[in-house]
């Protein structure tokens, strides 16, 4: 649970390892946990991504950790989470507002 993790995962290519540790991960700094799971989302999915975040019994704001993935997914690809388009409106309003009028 130190920000370091992040690059200690990079450094020495441990990707695979997260699959189980994406609300620790958010928890520890949800931008940087954003950006590797993105940027594994092959690795990660999804889907994979939401139903730890949904599911999670930690006392943590995993609405807005899901508002933040799905928004950097849509930026970067926005059918990769065509799946959740419903609820990524949700969750806009909800945070963001006036990102979801443009």
């Amino acid at each position: 649970m130190k920000p370091d993790i992040f690059d200690f995962i990079e450094k020495h290519n441990l990707h695979d390892s997260i699959h189980e540790k994406v609300v620790q991960l958010m928890m520890v700094d949800c931008k940087q946990a954003v950006n590797l799971l993105i940027q594994n989302r092959d690795l990660i999915t999804p889907s994979e991504v939401v139903s730890q975040l949904l599911y999670t019994r930690n006392k943590c704001d995993s609405r807005y950790f899901l508002h933040l993935y799905f928004h950097s997914l849509f930026e970067v690809n926005p059918h990769a989470s065509k799946d959740f388009h419903d609820m990524q409106v949700e969750l806009y309003v909800e945070y963001e507002l006036k990102i979801l009028l443009p």
